[in-house]
């Protein structure tokens, strides 16, 4: 979690070491699996974006919305995050949603947006947004 209360999220555990040894961002207990660096059959590309006014970021596998976002002038495009089956069939077996609220966004696997729906008020879900394997493989 950034300091300015957004959800920042990496697949690199070197960018996540400089996040939290560099700026002083927390760690959180988000349930989330595995992603791969590189492109798979049946994976897609998720998209990393960083909000203008704040450290607040918000992930989308959706090109449209990744062109929209970075048009309006209010995110940056950070790059690839990594890449996710785009289906359950192509190997995913861990469902992520994505909520937004108050100018922040996070992922969360099933279990974890209905706890954040029902105790944490302010956020809305947003929809599924990827699955995600189990183990690293």
């Amino acid at each position: 979690m950034t300091k300015d209360g957004g959800f920042f999220y990496t697949s690199s555990a070197s960018e996540r070491d400089a996040a939290v040894g560099k700026h002083g961002w927390k760690v959180t207990r988000t349930p989330l699996y595995h992603l791969s660096r590189a492109p798979f059959r049946g994976g897609k590309p998720l998209y990393r974006l960083r909000w203008t006014k704040k450290a607040s970021y918000i992930v989308t596998a959706s090109v449209a919305e990744r062109e929209r976002l970075v048009t309006s002038g209010r995110f940056r495009y950070d790059g690839v995050l990594g890449y996710a089956p785009a289906s359950a069939g192509a190997g995913g077996e861990v469902k992520v949603f994505r909520l937004s609220g108050e100018n922040r966004w996070r992922l969360a696997i099933a279990s974890h947006t209905r706890k954040i729906l029902a105790n944490e008020p302010g956020w809305k879900l947003d929809g599924p947004l990827l699955y995600q394997f189990r183990q690293a493989g």
